[in-house]
């Protein structure tokens, strides 16, 4: 079975991750916390971050997950949107974000799912 996490990154950092640490040590935990999941262990995992330090979007890899940051131009939201659309042959696609826009923009179809940030929080930190 074919799998895809689609994650809104900052959206799951901003309301879940606490603290004072920095923000990179924060998003640095948060893609720990996802790749070692056992949850998720299956499947192909992209993270997409708004980015305020590029004015492109690029991507890099961390472990197993696939980052995506979108650049000055470009919002996750409309990034997030455009690979749950584009993305085919999946037997199954999960979003994560709490953003209303993201959730009314992501339709859930017979093989798509939305998952709010808190609910991803708590799975991933399971023990």
């Amino acid at each position: 079975m074919k799998k895809l996490l689609i994650v809104d990154g900052y959206n799951v950092l901003i309301n879940n991750y606490k603290g004072d640490s920095a923000f990179k040590n924060k998003r640095g935990r948060f893609l720990t916390d996802i790749s070692s999941c056992k949850y998720y262990s299956g499947y192909e995992i992209i993270v997409v971050f708004d980015s305020r330090e590029q004015s492109f979007e690029y991507s890099e890899k961390y472990r197993q997950i696939e980052v995506v940051y979108s650049g000055y131009n470009k919002s996750a939201d409309i990034i997030i949107g455009g690979l749950a659309d584009s993305k085919k042959g999946y037997d199954m696609i999960i979003v994560v974000s709490s953003d209303r826009l993201v959730q009314n923009n992501i339709f859930p179809g017979a093989n798509t799912f939305r998952k709010s940030s808190r609910e991803f929080f708590e799975e991933i930190n399971r023990k």
